[in-house]
């Protein structure tokens, strides 16, 4: 064997460990730093500003509050129905696709939007997400009540539906934030009762 092949052999046969410690490739442990971010991390394991130390009653208030939001959210995707008829007369719609649309593109929003949002809350952290889609939520809904046509209205019902996703898109990872992994069976089961009372409670409306 050739001491150039021999050297190849033993090069490719190091550890892991030894070629992450080469020069070249240790310099880039720094570039989040060199760019401006900044890495943030708690002050210990009892810092009382991460979720997971706080009170089990405020742990819950937070999941109770998410709940709540895909109640509505998912509340709202069904609730138009009964009106659609008033709505085909105002507007003189006469395609039955249409019709349907006035309903349904509203949960189009819901497999458009978990797409940015997830995103977005990794990057900007969850509470300013829930906020703003609030917002969002409410003015598009406004929207919706306010439409002089009927693409109007559809637009605005699409747009509400992206940001009622929100919870549903980030419930989630907000349960993961506040609990460890034993004790997440029980707050996803308190979370998914939003989604599940939402389409059920509109028969009682």
């Amino acid at each position: 064997m050739s001491t150039s092949s021999k050297t190849d052999m033993e090069m490719k046969s190091q550890p892991l460990d030894n070629a992450i410690s080469d020069p070249e490739l240790a310099q880039h442990k720094g570039i989040e730093n060199k760019e401006g971010s900044v890495v943030a991390n708690w002050n210990g394991p009892s810092d009382s500003e991460n979720p997971r130390n706080w009170s089990s009653g405020k742990k819950l208030v937070q999941v109770m509050l998410v709940s709540g939001f895909t109640l509505y959210s998912n509340l709202a995707a069904v609730m138009f129905a009964p009106g659609a008829q008033d709505l085909v007369e105002e507007f003189g719609i006469t395609s039955t696709i249409v019709v349907s649309m006035t309903v349904t593109i509203y949960l189009l929003g819901f497999c458009v939007g978990p797409l940015v949002l997830s995103s977005l809350s990794e990057t900007y952290g969850r509470l300013i997400v829930y906020h703003i889609c609030n917002l969002f939520y409410v003015g598009f809904t406004i929207g919706c009540a306010l439409s002089t046509d009927t693409g109007m209205f559809l637009a605005f019902r699409l747009l509400a539906g992206i940001a009622a996703s929100s919870p549903m898109s980030i419930g989630g990872g907000t349960i993961a934030d506040l609990h460890v992994e034993a004790e997440r069976g029980k707050a996803m089961a308190i979370f998914g009762m939003g989604p599940l009372l939402g389409p059920v409670s509109i028969t009682k409306v």
